[in-house]
């Protein structure tokens, strides 16, 4: 009988110690499992955030050149509001605010200080690392080198001094020293583009994006890494009494507690 009762407290004993080591091992595991789904969501606020603020920039693109000094008035009755800046010296600058799905916009549009009247857009006038020609639909030139194909999608993505150019399962990879790239859409393109710009690097990429006049191509440059600021619109012309430009900055910022994304691209608008 002593034995029996010896053997039933050493199990009891055995259940206790084993109950405290389950209890040592669960807890760690429940409180990573708890910053997983944090961190989850965390990032899927990042990505919608980002996704928001590539839109509100679309939206704000596709407003008209010709209306573009009037842009408060497209988005009065809007999610997005845009109003001028009341400051004397900035009478070229907007404001952009608003909410859209909980998410908060805020942003501005300027004249870039760096670029503010450019009597031409023609190529030798920005220094660029690499260039792509988009000439023929059914290849693209990376300088002088040909990559065939008939895909509309380019991925860029910028690593370290390095640029690897992914176009229609070829691959190309080029040189860094400016962090900029040039692209060329030709006359005889009518298709849009997609230029896919991951930015691995702490610095900002710069892509300037060219367009022979009579082209009826466009392109779409997501941002899907990184830093990354595009000058649109920007013409190939060797008429030399074409107007004057300006360039103007579109920044972007949207955020939702503690996660936000900004943005920064550009646009040029004819004087």
């Amino acid at each position: 009988m002593k034995d029996y009762k010896a053997k039933k407290a050493m199990t009891l004993i055995e259940v206790l110690i084993s109950l405290a080591i389950l209890s040592i091992i669960m807890i760690p595991i429940f409180t990573m499992s708890i910053s997983a789904v944090k961190i989850n969501k965390q990032a899927e606020v990042k990505q919608k955030a980002m996704l928001l603020a590539q839109q509100v920039t679309e939206r704000i693109k596709a407003v008209p050149e010709e209306s573009f000094y009037e842009i408060d008035s497209f988005f009065k009755e809007d999610d997005i509001k845009i109003s001028k800046e009341d400051e004397v010296d900035k009478i070229e600058t907007f404001l952009v605010s608003g909410n859209i799905e909980g998410y908060k916009v805020e942003g501005c549009i300027e004249p870039d200080s760096n670029y503010k009247v450019l009597e031409s857009t023609e190529s030798k006038e920005i220094k660029v690392d690499t260039s792509i020609f988009i000439e023929d639909p059914n290849n693209i030139k990376i300088d002088k080198d040909i990559l065939e194909g008939n895909s509309k999608d380019i991925n860029l993505s910028v690593e370290g001094s390095k640029i690897i150019i992914k176009y229609d399962g070829k691959t190309k990879t080029k040189d860094l020293n400016m962090n900029s790239l040039a692209l060329y859409l030709g006359r005889d393109i009518k298709e849009t583009y997609t230029i896919n710009v991951s930015n691995k690097t702490m610095d900002p990429f710069k892509v300037y994006c060219y367009k022979d006049k009579d082209t009826k191509g466009e392109y779409k440059i997501n941002n899907i890494e990184g830093t990354v600021a595009h000058y649109d619109n920007m013409i190939i012309s060797k008429d030399i009494n074409q107007g004057k430009s300006r360039i103007y900055k579109i920044y972007i910022k949207v955020s939702k507690g503690k996660s936000s994304y900004d943005i920064a691209t550009y646009k040029v608008i004819e004087k």
